[in-house]
């Protein structure tokens, strides 16, 4: 009787332990083949770590996966390119369109020929002082990268007459011998001509070299290449716009 009674109370208090551990937790799951090995699951869970979310392990594998390229991401991708592309090239040309304009304004600030030099039709012109036969007065225009002036429309004639203030002055018109033609010294032929009145444009071995008469308003002789007179030279205007 006393090895009945307890064995009885020894299944008692069993229920009664199995019991208050239940109770100790509310949401514990409900009784199964495995419920003690789940119970002692929960026993060793350590309240200090939060639980494994699913969610952010497929995102850990999503970043792992190597990103599939498809048609339509390269496709934009290329757009994306050209796009950039063409800003560039515009920027470029903008830079060069700026830069040009900046020179532009420059040259209008820079004097168009030389100091002493008169500026007509972008050439500059040099009225001598001095006077010298036509071969030195023609070295002298070249020890200033210059020629004998070159006439070849009325309005370059006008500016001349004005310019040789009543002084016969030297031109690049000559000929060589009886038979040559009248050649201007940058191997030109003459297509305007302003000869003075009396005076006859057929060649004279005697009188080779033409110049601007000074007493009949700038129009042209010829005459002996040794004279010495005054003499225009010629050069183009590099900054003249």
């Amino acid at each position: 009787m006393q090895t009945a009674a307890s064995y009885c109370r020894y299944q008692n208090d069993s229920m009664q332990l199995s019991q208050t551990k239940r109770a100790k937790m509310p949401h514990g799951r409900p009784d199964s083949i495995g419920s003690f090995e789940d119970e002692r699951d929960y026993e060793n869970v350590d309240p200090n770590q939060p639980p494994p979310e699913p969610q952010m392990q497929s995102q850990w594998q999503a970043k792992a996966e190597p990103a599939v390229s498809t048609p339509k991401a390269a496709e934009q991708r290329g757009c994306g390119r050209k796009s950039l592309g063409i800003l560039y090239a515009l920027v470029g040309v903008s830079l060069l369109v700026s830069t040009a304009a900046f020179l532009l304004m420059l040259l209008k600030w820079i004097p168009c020929c030389p100091h002493g030099w008169e500026e007509f039709q972008k050439k500059c012109y040099f009225f001598s002082s001095e006077k010298e036969p036509w071969e030195m007065a023609g070295n002298s225009c070249s020890n200033h990268s210059a020629e004998l002036a070159v006439i070849s429309n009325p309005w370059e004639q006008a500016f001349l007459t004005v310019g040789i203030n009543s002084v016969h002055h030297w031109i690049g018109l000559s000929h060589k011998g009886a038979e040559g033609s009248w050649m201007w010294v940058d191997g030109s032929p003459v297509s305007y001509t302003s000869w003075s009145s009396g005076i006859s444009s057929v060649n004279n071995t005697q009188k080779n070299c033409v110049h601007l008469t000074g007493d009949d308003r700038g129009k042209w002789s010829n005459t002996s290449c040794g004279n010495h007179y005054n003499f225009v030279c010629e050069r183009a205007g590099p900054f003249c716009v």
